[in-house]
């Protein structure tokens, strides 16, 4: 099956794995937060028909995500004082992700405190 995604493969295993946690019928919704242009977003959405949402600092790929039809909102998160935003988004998803984003936070383990607090 052709990926939307440039690149590797690497990530779609992991996809695979994580879209039919046990004890589950199947995931409803999930959270990227810094998507980028949105790939896994996509591919989530359009072969595992899970319903997505990003969050994304950069304005540019934000306006490449809904392009491409996803549901993007240009935030960060900031975990002393997060935005209305970022709180209904963690609020009402699943599962959230991460993937290239806490090497780049200055406090990562304060990061997963928060998220797994606000979910």
């Amino acid at each position: 099956m052709a990926t939307p995604w440039s690149g590797s493969d690497v990530q779609r295993p992991t996809l695979e794995h994580t879209s039919k946690p046990e004890g589950r019928s199947g995931l409803t919704s999930w959270l990227d937060i810094g998507c980028g242009g949105g790939n896994i977003l996509y591919y989530l959405s359009h072969y595992k028909g899970i319903t997505c949402e990003g969050i994304e600092a950069d304005k540019r790929e934000v306006q490449l995500c809904q392009k491409r039809g996803l549901q993007v909102v240009k935030d960060f998160i900031d975990t002393r004082n997060p935005s209305q935003e970022v709180c209904r988004l963690l609020a009402r998803n699943d599962i959230v992700s991460l993937f290239n984003v806490l090497e780049h936070v200055d406090e990562p383990s304060q990061m997963v405190e928060y998220l797994y607090a606000s979910m």
